[in-house]
């Protein structure tokens, strides 16, 4: 009995000791601080990725990444993507490289972070005629609907068909790099038939 009662006392002990003082977010900071805004930079622009490359950056990552808006996910998972904005959620929505992509293995999910700009602004649900826009959203990388996609994107941009341009034209494999940001030029890969997507990530 005397055993008992001292490993009781030895337990509460412990417990009484173990526990440290919880700080709460405060209400209506999303469970991050204000402040931890302010850390985290925006990728310089030769740093966004696009969804063919979106395996590249490290889970947790805040990156850029530019797509066209092609959907949204009703449910949780990437595999009943609906390619249109008929009956369209708000919470996210899906983008791809290709305006008119419909294939699900060559898309990614982006999380809109309630209450921000990217919400209100991109939602297919209150906003329709963005389906097909080209976009650079920036957010944490990350599983979501279990695929690669963006977590948390509250901060956006929209890209014009002039900036479209300018990127075919650097696609164009002359060897010439139009933008002088210091950046590497990779010559253009011509191939024969379907290419298959690589499932590598």
């Amino acid at each position: 009995m005397k055993k008992l009662f001292a490993l009781s006392v030895v337990m509460v002990a412990l417990m009484l000791c173990g526990c440290n003082e919880i700080e709460l977010p405060s209400e209506g900071s999303g469970g991050k601080e204000d402040n931890d805004k302010e850390n985290v930079t925006a990728p310089d622009s030769s740093d966004t990725f696009t969804i063919a490359t979106l395996c590249r950056a490290d889970d947790g990552e805040f990156i850029a990444l530019k797509g066209y808006i092609v959907g949204y996910m009703p449910t949780n998972t990437m595999n009943k993507v609906v390619f249109d904005a008929d009956d369209a959620v708000s919470t996210n929505i899906v983008l791809a490289d290709r305006a008119a992509e419909t294939d699900t293995k060559l898309c990614a999910g982006l999380q809109l972070k309630a209450g921000s700009d990217a919400r209100v602004d991109l939602n297919l649900a209150d906003n329709p005629a963005m389906l097909g826009q080209r976009i650079i959203a920036y957010g944490y990388k990350g599983a979501y609907c279990n695929a690669p996609g963006l977590k948390q994107v509250e901060v956006y941009e929209l890209v014009d068909d002039d900036d479209e341009a300018d990127d075919s034209d650097d696609d164009s494999g002359d060897g010439a790099d139009s933008k002088d940001d210091g950046g590497e030029s990779f010559p253009t890969l011509v191939t024969e038939g379907t290419a298959q997507p690589f499932e590598g990530c």
